[in-house]
């Protein structure tokens, strides 16, 4: 046993249980695989003959290495060299970052004077936020959604009010419309409705094509209701959460969901979008924990990954912070924040908040059941907590003070080039989409003869 242990001092096993790799001595496989499942190893990732990579074991074996001297001080120098550089390079980035900061904060301030100087600044609201139901299917272990007396679900008038006025006032340019900040957009008893009334005014309004994004579990649908988004028209772009690394951590991540389920859904919404000709761009987004992150993707979240549009991965730094309670340990964020000036987010409870991450109504200040959106973006109450964030006091705004999101598990939306770069892209595939298929509703003597 001793002679096989050395023999076996540097090769690669696969992490699938009981398989070696390529490279092991034929002789006493039983016995090697049982002394190195007994040793800490390490992941790796090395090419196979197919082109392919295969995530595989190195185990560290005790005895003398086969690397000289001078190899091991050659890779040593390496490491350093390449510390040096980073360290070269890391003022140049922060100082990037603070130019890039400086710039988009000139910007803001230049809207924050056109609304104190009494001047429209309604075309400065680029995203809708909506949250249907402050209430959901599902308990993620990163989601800080929790019981309260808030409304249940929005009031379908309400939502219609808004639609209204930002479809047929021109001084609205809505760009992109979030269904649902909050919640499960399958829980609202209304959702139909919703996506019809939508239609309506986009119809009635040929200006008012916003982006819709709807943020999906996944484990509400069915074929039935499938094919009721894709063909309505409306929606361009659903992103599905599929978090962890295999159907395990999935469950373990999104306690309620069955990944059984959801794997059967995705696959159904995927055929379905590309035989009725890819009318929605499908994203997924991947939350991974730290102990999801020992583990490399299984098969089936691999072929998901390859079959969709988009694939976006995320890290949280903490978990379940922002407006969180009292008393709880984390750093809130300071300073400027830009959720505050572009974002209009409806609440369920019929109130207009100041940021769409608050999921608790902490920062709530105006009702759209009394007022039009119009008179709320002008208020006073509005320039009043611009202002605060303007002067670095959010610590008096109420939600803003205790917030960490900024700071964890987002960007703050003004130094991440790359997302505005393909939210711009995705709306030109949409717009694309939108223009084709009033076209193709058309007569046809009326294409012809636009056409000429």
């Amino acid at each position: 046993m001793k002679d096989q242990k050395n023999n076996l001092r540097t090769y690669a096993f696969e992490c699938s249980p009981g398989v070696i790799a390529r490279r092991t001595p034929p002789k006493a496989v039983d016995d090697a695989a049982v002394f190195l499942n007994r040793l800490p190893a390490r992941q790796l990732s090395v090419p196979l003959a197919d082109g392919l990579r295969s995530p595989v074991k190195i185990f560290s074996l005790p005895g003398p290495s086969r690397r000289s001297a001078a190899g091991r001080s050659g890779g040593a120098g390496a490491k350093t060299l390449s510390a040096k550089v980073l360290n070269l390079l890391a003022p140049i980035k922060a100082t990037g970052q603070k130019g890039i900061w400086f710039c988009h904060y000139l910007s803001w301030l230049f809207r924050y004077l056109r609304q104190v100087a009494g001047f429209n600044v309604l075309r400065d609201i680029k995203i809708l936020s909506i949250e249907f139901s402050s209430i959901c299917n599902l308990h993620c272990k990163y989601c800080y959604i929790e019981k309260n007396t808030r409304p249940k679900f929005l009031e379908l008038a309400v939502y219609e009010k808004l639609i209204k006025e930002v479809s047929e006032n021109l001084r609205y340019r809505i760009k992109t419309m979030e269904w649902p900040i909050s919640g499960e957009f399958l829980v609202y008893p209304e959702f139909r409705k919703v996506v019809d009334i939508t239609r309506r005014y986009m119809d009635e309004n040929p200006h008012f094509s916003p982006h819709i994004i709807l943020n999906e579990n996944l484990v509400l649908f069915d074929e039935e209701k499938i094919d009721f988004i894709l063909r309505s028209g409306t929606i361009r772009q659903i992103i599905c959460s599929l978090d962890g690394h295999d159907a395990e951590s999935f469950e373990r991540l999104r306690p309620s969901a069955k990944f059984p389920i959801v794997l059967r859904n995705m696959k159904s919404l995927i055929r379905m979008n590309k035989e009725l000709g890819h009318p929605v761009i499908l994203q997924i987004n991947n939350g991974r924990d730290e102990e999801s992150l020992k583990y490399p993707l299984s098969a089936q979240y691999k072929e998901f990954f390859k079959a969709v549009d988009d694939v976006r991965f995320w890290v949280p730094k903490q978990w379940n912070e922002s407006f969180h309670k009292e008393g709880e340990a984390w750093k809130p964020a300071k300073g400027f924040c830009t959720f505050v000036f572009n974002n209009v987010s409806l609440s369920a409870s019929g109130s207009i908040s100041k940021c769409c991450m608050d999921l608790k109504g902490a920062t709530d200040y105006a009702d759209l059941r009394e007022h039009s959106l119009s008179y709320i973006w002008h208020s006073q109450a509005r320039r009043q907590f611009l202002g605060l964030m303007f002067r670095n006091q959010r610590g008096q705004l109420n939600g803003c003070k205790t917030c960490s999101i900024t700071n964890t598990n987002n960007d703050n939306r003004y130094q991440n080039i790359f997302r505005t770069l393909r939210r711009q892209h995705f709306r030109k595939i949409g717009r694309r989409r939108i223009l084709s298929d009033r076209i193709s509703q058309q007569p046809s003597d009326l294409i012809s003869a636009s056409s000429s």
